[in-house]
C-alpha cells in the first residue's frame, strides 16, 4: 500500500505509475488534460504549437482561409489544420466543409481547376455567382 502525494488516498501499489509518488488517476488529471493532448497532437502531426495555431487563426481574422466562414463547422470546435500530405507543410486553417472538399478533390490543383471549369460552364441557371468571397 502507498499514499498518493496528490490526493492523499492510500492505494494499492498497482494504482501508481512506476517511480511516481502520485496515483495514476492524479497523473491523468495533472498531465493528460485536453489542452495538453491538443498541444501534443499539434506538435506531432504538424510540428506546430498552440501559439502558432492561434497566430495563424488571427492572421486569417478568425476565418476559414478559403470560404471566410467564422465557424469551423463539423464535429470539432476548431478549424482544421490544412497541410500538404506529402511534405507536411501547413497551408492554413480551414472550416470542415472546405477541408473535406479539397480532400475529396485529392488536394489537386488540376482537379480543383477542372471542377471550377465544370461549374462555370454548367451554371446556366444563375446570372451571377451566389456568393462573393
Amino acid at each position: 500500500m502507498k499514499t498518493c502525494t496528490d490526493c492523499g488516498v492510500v492505494k494499492d501499489e498497482k494504482e501508481f505509475r512506476a517511480n511516481h509518488s502520485f496515483c495514476k488517476k492524479c497523473y491523468q488529471a495533472r498531465y493528460n488534460t485536453p489542452e495538453k493532448q491538443r498541444a501534443t497532437r499539434l506538435k506531432a502531426k504538424y510540428s506546430m504549437t498552440i501559439d502558432e495555431y492561434d497566430q495563424m487563426l488571427e492572421s486569417q481574422n478568425g476565418r476559414c482561409a478559403i470560404c471566410r466562414a467564422t465557424e469551423p463547422g463539423g464535429s470539432g470546435s476548431r478549424f482544421a489544420v490544412d497541410h500538404n500530405h506529402q511534405t507536411g507543410y501547413v497551408r492554413g486553417l480551414l472550416c470542415s466543409n472546405c477541408n473535406r472538399g479539397i480532400g475529396f478533390l485529392k488536394d489537386s490543383p488540376i482537379i480543383l481547376s477542372s471542377a471550377l471549369s465544370y461549374l462555370l460552364e454548367n451554371d446556366r441557371n444563375s446570372s451571377s455567382p451566389s456568393e462573393e468571397l
